[in-house]
């Protein structure tokens, strides 16, 4: 097996070459059937070793395959789970292996993954847990991010995504403009989807919000979001803040959604879960 191949090369000094501190090995595996709930199908479970930079094994769990075909986004997934575990620090450099059985028809497949402060966020605070796709949570930051960094035509602008379950969202709603993005199939309004980046710069200009459902179908823009008072009862508010950072506070303290804010004062993105400010991106 290639497999095993990795764990012996996976030394001290092989790991100090490669400035590598630490090490994940991804084998294929399965759960055992009994527990598995009643009328529950088998699904496809991966075998994880997680090393430090002296080659040291330090936990060995087991994971539901990431549903995805791309290897860059599955090994960016197995290191969201190994962050949310508190397995991995910020700053890290990451060696993944994959064997044969896992993915591909190679005998090994390796990745070395920077940990940027982005990353490492949004694993600690598991936001990947909230959506289908973690490509989801990725696509939303990374175009509030060119938003905050281009502005439009020449003028700085702000706007809000939410992410979350549109059913649970809807009862505070209201939608001020007519919703371009009604009445379109959900592939060709998926946050992911690169043809529609410029679409959704355009409509950045709207007043109100971005909705995107939990597989990244953006349901609205120029959205309302109206959240009752008590919602902010006990949110920790910071001078400058305007009604933006407050829905954004509101609607994540009162429903399971992210809230992904571009500040048109100075171009910071802010992510919000749970009412708290729990990442800041400056433009660069």
């Amino acid at each position: 097996m290639a497999i095993l191949t990795a764990t012996l090369l996976l030394n001290q000094s092989i790991l100090k070459k490669l400035h590598v501190d630490t090490a994940i090995i991804v084998e294929k595996d399965s759960l055992p059937k009994e527990y598995l709930e009643q009328g529950e199908q088998e699904k496809e479970y991966l075998n994880i070793s997680i090393y430090d930079s002296t080659g040291v094994r330090i936990a060995n769990y087991q994971q539901e395959r990431p549903d995805t075909d791309e290897a860059e986004r599955f090994v960016k997934s197995i290191i969201l789970e190994a962050i949310s575990q508190r397995l991995i620090d910020s700053n890290s450099k990451v060696l993944v292996l994959l064997d044969r059985e896992v993915f591909g028809n190679y005998d090994l497949i390796s990745f070395i993954i920077e940990v940027d402060r982005v990353l490492f966020r949004i694993g600690r605070f598991k936001i990947q847990d909230l959506v289908t796709n973690e490509a989801v949570i990725d696509s939303t930051i990374n175009i509030a991010r060119e938003i905050a960094l281009e502005g439009r035509e020449g003028k700085p602008i702000g706007t809000l995504f939410v992410i979350g379950d549109y059913e649970e969202l809807k009862p505070y709603l209201r939608q001020l403009v007519l919703n371009p993005f009604y009445g379109y199939p959900p592939d060709l309004t998926n946050i992911t989807n690169q043809e529609l980046k410029e679409t959704i710069k355009n409509f950045a200009q709207l007043d109100g919000a971005f909705i995107i459902n939990l597989d990244g179908t953006i349901i609205s823009a120029g959205t309302y979001i109206n959240t009752p008072k008590d919602a902010l009862r006990d949110a920790k508010i910071y001078p400058g803040w305007g009604t933006r950072h407050l829905a954004a506070v509101g609607i994540t303290t009162i429903t399971n959604s992210i809230a992904v804010l571009v500040s048109s004062s100075g171009g910071v993105v802010k992510v919000f879960k749970k009412g708290k400010l729990i990442l800041k991106i400056k433009p660069s």
